[in-house]
């Protein structure tokens, strides 16, 4: 009976050893992995993946400009605010324009880089944000723990062993399978390209696809057109955290525009008119003066002008900065005669 006993007691021990082994083994498997792959590019070991995988591009775009300090004028916004072109921006104002938008951003988090930027010694001579009325203000926020989204710790104010130690142990195979495949040089559904130096990103694929058959891309893009979502109760919450926003500009003096992004026509058309004017005439109360480029138009409604039924492309993106920046040039384009309305404090 004893000598089972210790037998069996002896097995377990081995069993235990082992499991415990493996389970060690998987762990550090998987921190190699996260950190010699890289897909979220925070660690900066590997660099020689420069294709879009599911990189941070809010960590990204901060740590750069810790390091590189001569810009000053900024934008921000949602990845639409992205094909705002930081260089077009830069020729047309004298400044040096950063695009410092990201993707599903919040307007406490443009605060935060704010803020950051500000305590960084950063200049910021102008401030350009773009707002979505369904992104920004109906939309849920996304979940802090979404690491595409997590904030740089020196912006955010959180411990960096906080922000560091869930890309360590993550465990996500499609995305290791697309890094894996870009490696080799397969083709992967991923097609954003970052530049870091001016902020902005790319749709490299997309552009091909555009240039090589517009009307094809067009028709496979445009056919099923998708409805936002939508959280209950979140324009007030945002609607604070824009006032918040204003307060800080004016409090530390820096110029800002205020910009309504031109969202793609059918997407204008599913709002409520009701509630988006309602909304409309409470940002311009809390902003005093609001750019316009909403609503159903000759440039809204030109499917060419847009990648898919939310983003814009950059020859849109380019008509607002001139319309903002250079407000009194001579406009020969008859579909941008009347594309933007500057609105003051009533509509």
């Amino acid at each position: 009976m004893n000598s089972y006993t210790f037998s069996f007691k002896d097995e377990m021990n081995t069993y235990n050893k082992i499991f415990f082994f493996l389970c060690a083994f998987v762990i550090f498997a998987v921190v190699c992995l996260n950190v010699s792959l890289d897909v979220y590019r925070i660690f900066g070991i590997d660099r020689w993946n420069k294709e879009f995988v599911e990189e941070n591009i809010r960590f990204l775009k901060t740590n750069y400009l810790i390091s590189h300090r001569d810009y000053n004028a900024f934008i921000f916004g949602s990845s639409r605010a992205n094909f705002y072109d930081s260089d077009l921006a830069s020729k047309l104002s004298g400044m040096r324009y950063y695009n410092f938008s990201c993707q599903a951003e919040r307007l406490d988090r443009i605060l935060q880089k704010l803020v950051w930027l500000k305590q960084t010694g950063i200049a910021i001579d102008k401030a350009v944000i773009g707002l979505d009325f369904d992104l920004m203000f109906l939309s849920d926020d996304l979940p802090e723990s979404a690491l595409a989204v997590k904030e740089h710790p020196e912006v955010s104010g959180g411990s960096p062993v906080d922000f560091y130690i869930p890309f360590l142990f993550q465990f996500n195979w499609n995305n290791w399978k697309k890094v894996f495949k870009v490696k080799f040089g397969i083709k992967t559904s991923s097609n954003i390209k970052l530049d870091l130096e001016t902020g902005n990103w790319s749709y490299p694929d997309k552009d091909e696809q555009i240039s090589r058959d517009a009307e094809k891309y067009l028709k496979e893009t445009f056919s099923n057109y998708v409805p936002y979502e939508r959280a209950v109760g979140r324009v007030p919450v945002n609607l604070e955290r824009l006032k918040e926003l204003i307060n800080f500009l004016d409090r530390e003096s820096i110029p800002r525009i205020i910009i309504i992004n031109p969202y793609y026509s059918e997407t204008f058309k599913s709002f409520s008119k009701d509630e988006y004017r309602d909304w409309l005439s409470q940002v311009v109360s809390i902003c005093g003066e609001v750019w316009d480029f909403s609503g159903s138009n000759r440039m809204t409604s030109n499917q060419y002008l847009y990648y898919d039924t939310s983003h814009f492309r950059l020859p849109m993106g380019n008509a607002v900065l001139r319309r903002i920046l250079v407000p009194h040039s001579l406009n020969t384009d008859d579909a941008q005669k009347d594309f933007g309305v500057l609105l003051r404090d009533r509509i």
